[in-house]
């Protein structure tokens, strides 16, 4: 007999969850968590009660407090949160060898086996619910399923506390009646766009032809899928590396620099306080991110480019000490009226160099900025990450081509320099050099 067997875990407001348990006179008062005393700083995390009043992630704090006077502001306690991470995964790992971390208060299980050592599922579940209740006093909402986007459509109709199971075959006619915004995937822009198709539940989306799923982009055909239940990525072992800002070697330097400059620094779209959220990345396919506010809403496209260039540099140099290539880059923009913009770039062979990084965002930033209105903030993204394997197939340019330069020797040349002004960073910190258009640029947020 077939079962559900994927099980998703997740924390509501993980960052808030976590500090009602290390102060339990928070719980019934608005709270957020977020940087107090820095330019333009915004809400990373929400309490219950605060979200009630209005009160939204990535709202600027000084917006949120003028909304609710007596608002509570917390600094982020990230090592405790990693803590907290750790314990949940731990707990997990008591009961299925596969246990996919998602960071953040979130994880997938699967407990195909597991029958005889916990029973089914269903019963299964509910002991991993209790044990994460018992080691942490976080009371996580469960979804079980047999697909991974139903099992956390399940979660996201029942949270934040409670377990949902849907049996398969049923997957469907679960999904149908659910509102749009609930399936994975939906952002705020496509969701303008549903609506304005008329399409308002997951049913609606799951009732489209293939020429009609074509309409919503390339990935339409994908969204339609799952808005059907169809499913058929696994729990894969393996976790979100760095879901919050670690405070090794490097990270005070970068803290440092962000509260000098202005700029506050945030990961994907989980954690926005923290720099270089590492998604999987020893698994090919996965990403790394990272993404900056502005000080100050700016469509001047050389400021842009600049706070880019800036992330492009980190997530280089992260990408580089991880011995990774990047098959992919995403840049991604929220305009002041909140609308997001992205654009996507695709190597030809795998890269590891700022050098191809930086021509493609300078490439592609012009067809993600196509309205006029202000940027507020940037984010970029290097996907179809895989391990490093022996010497680049770097592209060789024109310039390079027309002098006649033998390939070997142009690609020595790169690599060389590429390689030099990684050590000058490692020893001098991130700004230990910089490119002299960084010097040029009319960017406010210079140090």
């Amino acid at each position: 007999m077939e079962e559900s067997t994927i099980l998703h875990v997740n924390v509501t407001d993980f960052m808030a969850a976590v500090e009602e348990v290390r102060d339990p006179s928070l719980r019934g008062r608005p709270f957020v968590v977020g940087w107090q005393g820095r330019s333009r700083a915004i809400v990373l995390a929400v309490s219950g009660t605060a979200f009630q009043e209005g009160i939204r992630r990535g709202m600027l704090l000084e917006a949120a407090r003028k909304k609710v006077r007596t608002l509570q502001v917390l600094s982020p306690a990230y090592e405790v949160y990693r803590r907290a991470d750790a314990r949940l995964a731990e707990v997990a790992c008591r009961f299925s060898p596969v246990v996919e971390l998602k960071g953040g208060g979130h994880l997938y299980l699967d407990l195909s086996g597991t029958r005889r050592l916990f029973g089914p599922p269903v019963d299964c579940a509910e002991r991993v619910r209790k044990e994460i209740i018992h080691a942490t006093d976080l009371i996580p909402a469960l979804g079980l399923a047999s697909a991974k986007v139903v099992s956390k459509v399940g979660t996201r109709v029942v949270r934040p506390s409670g377990f949902i199971a849907v049996p398969p075959g049923e997957e469907r006619s679960f999904l149908a009646p659910l509102d749009i915004s609930l399936l994975p995937g939906v952002g705020a822009r496509l969701l303008t766009r549903l609506h304005l198709l008329q399409i308002r539940t997951i049913g609606d989306l799951a009732s489209l032809a293939e020429e009609e799923a074509e309409v919503l982009g390339p990935y339409g055909r994908l969204l339609r899928n799952r808005a059907r239940g169809v499913d058929d990525r696994t729990p894969r072992i393996g976790t979100a590396a760095g879901a919050f800002p670690s405070r090794a070697k490097g990270a005070s330097r970068l803290d440092d620099r962000t509260q000098r400059t202005g700029v506050q620094v945030w990961g994907t779209s989980s954690f926005p306080g923290g720099f270089g959220r590492l998604e999987g990345w020893g698994k090919e396919g996965e990403a790394l991110s990272a993404g900056a506010s502005l000080p100050e809403d700016a469509n001047d496209p050389q400021i842009l480019l600049h706070a880019l260039r800036s992330l492009l540099f980190e997530l280089g140099f992260t990408l580089r000490t991880r011995r990774l290539t990047a098959g992919s880059l995403r840049v991604q923009v929220v305009y002041t009226d909140g609308l997001q913009a992205q654009g996507t770039w695709r190597f030809p062979s795998p890269v590891t160099y700022d050098r191809e990084m930086l021509g493609a965002a300078q490439a592609l930033l012009p067809r993600v900025l196509r309205r006029r209105v202000r940027v507020r903030r940037i984010r970029c993204e290097l996907g179809s990450l895989a391990p490093e394997e022996g010497q680049l197939d770097l592209y060789l340019s024109p310039w390079a081509r027309d002098f006649s330069f033998q390939r070997e020797t142009y690609e020595g040349k790169v690599r060389a320099l590429q390689e030099s002004l990684d050590r000058i960073r490692s020893r001098f910190g991130k700004e230990g050099i910089r490119p002299c258009a960084d010097l040029l640029s009319p960017c406010t947020f210079l140090s």
